[in-house]
């Protein structure tokens, strides 16, 4: 496979850098029609113009998404991507750029009886995330794990009371928690260490990115 070489980073097509992103997940990565937003694509659109790239959005399902950029599919993988042991084989993470613990997505109403997962009936998880593996470690043996294809759908069935609890981090929860007054967060913490969120990037282009985080990390 040829690679391409704009103002000393070698990418996958010429002059543009190539991000593999998750609609799914904001605020870090959200889709409106063929459009992609989020805080991520933002911050990655900055690091493009820098290097005089032009940022090409390439919409993916999360699970495994952070596995492209090893099979040359995409320069950088994003979406709030956490460091875990189960998605490192193969994988080049960035330097930590954010950091966001697990917590519950719950109705307003309930959060005297939800306090933990331990007390989840049933929960909604995007399949592949670090809510997903969190749920099939602590969620009881008796409560029901169903998956989303994003986190509105998981919301969505919140508010119709067809799920008891939305499995996310703390950014996309208080972000949730804005556009939704109805819902809360539970914080769930105490059963994980907070986690530290990266970018998965070719070896081409990581030093390059890990120097643009060290530099320019309070624009995220």
């Amino acid at each position: 496979m040829q690679f391409f070489t704009h103002t000393s980073l070698s990418t996958l097509s010429s002059g543009r850098l190539r991000i593999a992103a998750f609609p799914g997940f904001a605020p870090f990565s959200w889709r409106e029609g063929d459009r992609a937003y989020g805080r991520d694509i933002a911050f990655l659109t900055l690091f493009a113009s820098l290097h005089g790239l032009e940022p090409v959005v390439e919409f993916h399902d999360f699970y495994r998404l952070w596995e492209l950029p090893g099979r040359q599919a995409a320069d950088v993988a994003a979406s709030g991507i956490s460091m875990r042991p189960a998605c490192n084989d193969g994988v080049t993470w960035s330097r930590p750029y954010s950091e966001v613990r697990r917590t519950l997505l719950v109705r307003a109403a309930d959060t005297e009886v939800i306090r933990g997962i331990r007390d989840v009936t049933r929960m909604s998880a995007v399949p592949g995330s670090a809510a997903d593996w969190h749920a099939r470690r602590f969620l009881p043996r008796k409560a029901e794990l169903s998956f989303i294809a994003n986190l509105e759908e998981g919301i969505e069935d919140l508010v119709l009371g067809n799920t008891d609890a939305v499995g996310t981090g703390s950014l996309s929860a208080h972000h949730h928690i804005a556009k939704h007054p109805g819902l809360a967060a539970v914080d769930v913490h105490g059963e994980l260490p907070p986690e530290l969120i990266s970018f998965v990037a070719r070896t081409p282009v990581l030093a390059a990115l890990d120097d643009f985080i060290a530099h320019h990390g309070a624009c995220y």
